[in-house]
């Protein structure tokens, strides 16, 4: 019983071993995983990097969301990143609606 367990130990290190070494050669190869999965993931850069855009536009959190969620539901999460916008997109409505603060007639009305 001990051999077996002491064997399954070695196979799991060896795994663990050759995991490393790949995640590595991975690494050497198209840079950091940080670099690619958390600084720029490919649902979020095709063409402008989303967040580029989004700060370009001087867009808040609600409308950010919004543009963040509709860009990136063909890459990511499907349906439920439509869901997720069209959540955002309700509650920015709504607060328009509350405040009566309709951006385009703001900006007509009061030329720079």
């Amino acid at each position: 019983m001990l051999d077996r367990i002491a064997e399954e130990r070695k196979s799991a290190d060896r795994l663990r071993a050759e995991q490393r070494k790949y995640k590595n050669s991975v690494t050497e190869s198209v840079g950091s995983y940080e670099e690619i999965h958390i600084n720029h993931p490919a649902h979020y850069t095709k063409g402008i990097e989303t967040t580029d855009y989004i700060l370009s536009w001087d867009m808040n959190f609600v409308e950010g969301n919004i543009i963040k969620y509709v860009s990136r539901y063909k890459y990511k999460d499907g349906v439920e990143d439509l869901k997720k916008a069209h959540w955002y997109l309700t509650k920015l409505i709504a607060d328009c609606e509350k405040s009566q603060s309709d951006p385009i007639q703001k900006s007509q009305s009061n030329p720079i």
